[in-house]
């Protein structure tokens, strides 16, 4: 018996995963954690990250146009999304002579709300349709 996986699947594994633990491991950035807790949160963040190569080493259903449609409506939305929050982030900044924000705090909410959004966008597009 061959396991065929569903695209909604493969998005989950793609995208909904990866995204959920990058926005954990922001959330646990503002708590002080000792060093196992470090060590759980590293062996969590490796496991998804290879939870996201599941797809192309499992048989997956065909892609038809609608569904590389879907993707690509998907995708355009959160690149119009990112730009529109760069553009405001770059308007306040020059208001306001300078804007300091730490990296390591906002960059894993950015990589998680980037892929959980790809992958939610994906299902609605899915589900609805044109």
């Amino acid at each position: 018996m061959k396991i065929v996986m569903k695209l909604k699947t493969r998005e989950l594994f793609k995208n909904g995963v990866l995204g959920i633990v990058w926005i954990i491991v922001g959330a646990t950035k503002f708590f002080e954690m000792n060093i196992y807790l470090k060590l759980i949160l590293a062996l969590i963040l490796f496991t998804a990250s290879i939870l996201v190569f599941i797809p192309y080493f499992v048989k997956s259903e065909k892609e038809d146009e609608m569904s590389k449609l879907n993707q690509n409506k998907a995708k355009s939305i959160i690149c119009d999304l990112l730009t529109l929050g760069i553009m405001i982030c770059s308007l306040v900044a020059f208001y306001k002579d300078g804007w300091m924000v730490d990296l390591k705090l906002v960059l894993p909410f950015i990589m998680g709300s980037v892929l959980l959004s790809n992958y939610l966008l994906f299902i609605f597009y899915e589900r609805v349709g044109n």
